[in-house]
């Protein structure tokens, strides 16, 4: 489901695949680190409306498991978990259930 709606001003948000994304995501993720929470909001605010950013998020945890990367997705999955707090927000029962559903995609390619 894409939702970038691509709203005046806006650009396109960052990817899963940048080299200082995943940089933030593992500092976020592995190292508990707020700010870096904080960082990638920035970054991903400046292309996407904030009621859009989870989906966006999802939508690129998706394309990275269907491209192969599934540690990137398996660290975005894990940040959307822990992330949903100031000033991401929280998390919609449809977009855990997108969660869950990447989850089984993932544990199904590395079986």
């Amino acid at each position: 489901m894409r939702v970038f709606s691509g709203a005046a001003g806006r650009s396109e948000p960052p990817s899963l695949a940048d080299p200082q994304v995943l940089s933030l995501l593992y500092a976020a993720v592995e190292g508990s680190n707020y700010q870096a929470v904080v960082s990638l909001y920035n970054r991903y605010a400046r292309g996407v409306r904030r009621e859009e950013l989870w989906d966006v998020w999802l939508d690129q945890a998706a394309d990275a498991a269907h491209e192969g990367r599934a540690q990137s997705a398996r660290l975005a999955l894990s940040f959307a978990r822990m992330a949903a707090v100031e000033p991401w927000g929280p998390l919609t029962e449809q977009q855990h259930a997108r969660i869950r559903a990447l989850d089984t995609l993932l544990s199904v390619r590395t079986a």
